[in-house]
């Protein structure tokens, strides 16, 4: 086989990787879509954990402290991008997910959307603040992360008194 290949085939070249994509008959109309959306939504409420996931990680991060002050600048950076960036990229997603549920007639989610810019732009602001603490060797501020999980939880009950 000479996928993308103008020279003689080759037995270690594997071919690349593809997902089937399932085709259904027709795309849901827009309420359809809003509604299927708003059932996997109340799912997922169902899964929110008892303990509030930024005191773990606020535990968490500050035992990694002494850790991330003696690994290399690359380290640091493998260990910012899964933690704070991904957390700010969630939130990011999640307040862009209810704007469109509100722009096709969700109501009183605004509270909600501005928490979730709130926890996306501090999750970043942290991770500058954490890579400044690890440079310095200096103590960390975690009051921002401490704010995060407030909103979290606030933000958690008003979508389980909306949807549950």
């Amino acid at each position: 086989m000479n996928l993308f290949r103008l020279n003689q085939n080759d037995p270690v070249y594997l071919p690349p990787y593809v997902e089937f994509v399932k085709i259904w008959d027709r795309a849901k109309k827009n309420q359809e879509l809003v509604n299927a959306s708003i059932q996997i939504l109340k799912k997922q409420l169902t899964f929110i954990p008892n303990k509030n996931p930024f005191e773990t990680f606020i535990k968490r991060l500050a035992k990694d402290m002494d850790w991330l002050n003696q690994e290399s600048l690359d380290m640091f950076h493998q260990y910012s991008f899964v933690t704070l960036r991904q957390l700010g990229a969630c939130y990011e997603l999640s307040k862009t997910y209810l704007q469109w549920l509100q722009q096709n007639g969700e109501k009183n989610l605004d509270d909600v959307i501005e928490i979730f810019n709130n926890i996306s732009t501090t999750a970043k602001t942290t991770q500058f603040q954490l890579a400044r603490a690890v440079s310095k060797k200096k103590p960390l501020d975690f009051s921002p992360i401490e704010k995060m999980g407030q909103d979290w939880q606030t933000a958690m009950n008003t979508l389980q008194k909306l949807y549950l």
